[in-house]
């Protein structure tokens, strides 16, 4: 079966959606302004991804002491514990975003016909071991 016979659950993909969103867009703003300075000053493409790396980094540094530094107005020195949050919930997104394809590609499978199935458990039988 899809995801190497172990099923995703549909309330895995239900309860995890709000994480993933927190995650990514805690996420975007370092990232979109990493990959805006690496367009706008690196000529060379041999350099655009040590580039991007370095200031990604930068970026995220950046972010997460302005987001602490707002935090602490409401949260004192809980605020300090938020950027560790943000990295935990951009790791997670990344994750989950394979576990909700390979969810989208359980519930395709599961639509198939009987026959359709077994059409394509005879094909993967098919494939070398080291690809399967």
């Amino acid at each position: 079966g899809v995801a190497g016979g172990r099923p995703r659950s549909t309330a895995v993909v239900l309860l995890g959606a709000p994480f993933w969103v927190l995650g990514t867009l805690g996420g975007s703003v370092p990232h979109g302004a990493a990959c805006r300075l690496r367009d706008k000053f690196v000529p060379f493409p041999e350099f655009s991804v040590s580039f991007a790396m370095v200031m990604g980094f930068a970026m995220w540094l950046v972010w997460g002491i302005l987001v602490a530094g707002i935090a602490a107005i409401g949260l004192g020195w809980w605020a300090l514990v938020l950027p560790a949050v943000l990295v935990a919930l951009q790791i997670y997104a990344y994750h989950y975003r394979d576990y909700y394809r390979e969810w989208q590609a359980q519930q395709k499978y599961r639509r198939l016909s009987d026959k359709d199935q077994r059409h394509l458990q005879t094909l993967r039988a098919a494939l070398p071991l080291d690809v399967a």
